[in-house]
């Protein structure tokens, strides 16, 4: 199920950068005006909300978290911050599970890098992984269509993971919609917009180029590749325990609203988005 849906997402949200830098302008302090990236937090929202949809639509079960006051945590009462953009938990078959925290970081085209990637962030964000036992820590890179990106239709060598090289950047409509559009998935073409870093040497980087990672990042979709299997040493065999936990309070809300509230008693275990994608009971495997 994964592959489609993050294919799709990617797709989306390709659409929504190319959307905002032909008509949102951004004022900045050195360059003046400049075409408007959306801010990472649009995007992530963007893509959370996208994915609980397409998930509930197929039958499955989907629970998304904002608690974006709680990512930075609050001095005054001594609450640490996670300072993690998202946390996802995502089943592909009934016995694996992936689990991932993620910085968001957006290539700006002006600079030509990703400009708020910072290697002390990072260094926390792993950190607040290992000590809250969460599987694997990386990024999440928002793109745009301008170089060294392709536009649509145009090949790229970067980013590609393991499957046909190099790809084209095909990503204004949903595959399967039509005959004429009918995909088999994973072939040549990818929306590209959104990509996966989790090499810890790369990591260790600030500010870099989407040269200086090429060698690391895929799109996102390639996580659930259906070609080549989970990528190793990504995956585990059961629900990450503050899914479940997610998930629970969730269902219990519909009885007793009051639920809820234990959310508030371990709040630095939080991300600004926290995400479950299950698989439902009547899907087929």
């Amino acid at each position: 199920m994964s592959f489609k849906e993050f294919w799709w997402t990617s797709a989306l949200s390709a659409l929504d950068t190319r959307d905002s830098q032909s008509h949102v302008l951004t004022r900045t302090v050195r360059s003046g005006l400049v075409t408007g990236v959306p801010p990472e937090e649009v995007t992530t929202f963007n893509l959370v909300r996208r994915l609980t949809n397409r998930r509930s639509a197929a039958g499955g079960t989907a629970v998304a978290l904002h608690s974006r006051q709680l990512e930075g945590g609050n001095k005054s009462v001594g609450r640490v911050g996670s300072g993690i953009d998202l946390e996802i938990a995502v089943q592909v078959d009934p016995h694996t599970w992936y689990d991932l925290v993620l910085q968001a970081k957006r290539f700006n085209p002006e600079t030509g890098t990703y400009d708020h990637w910072s290697s002390s962030q990072n260094t926390q964000m792993t950190r607040w992984a290992t000590a809250h036992h969460r599987k694997t820590p990386g990024m999440l890179l928002y793109n745009t269509m301008t170089p060294p990106f392709p536009a649509n239709g145009q090949h790229s060598d970067l980013f590609l993971a393991c499957c046909t090289q190099p790809k084209r950047r095909h990503g204004w409509r949903w595959p399967g919609k039509s005959p004429a559009n009918e995909f088999t998935l994973p072939d040549e073409r990818s929306p590209l917009a959104v990509s996966i870093v989790h090499d810890p040497s790369l990591l260790s980087l600030d500010k870099p180029s989407p040269d200086e990672i090429a060698a690391g990042a895929y799109p996102w979709e390639c996580l659930f590749c259906p070609g080549v299997g989970p990528l190793l040493g990504m995956e585990q065999d059961q629900m990450p325990g503050w899914a479940m936990e997610l998930l629970t309070l969730v269902e219990g809300a519909d009885q007793d609203p009051r639920a809820l509230d234990a959310l508030d008693e371990d709040a630095e275990d939080r991300a600004a988005m926290s995400l479950v994608l299950a698989l439902g009971p009547d899907e087929a495997v």
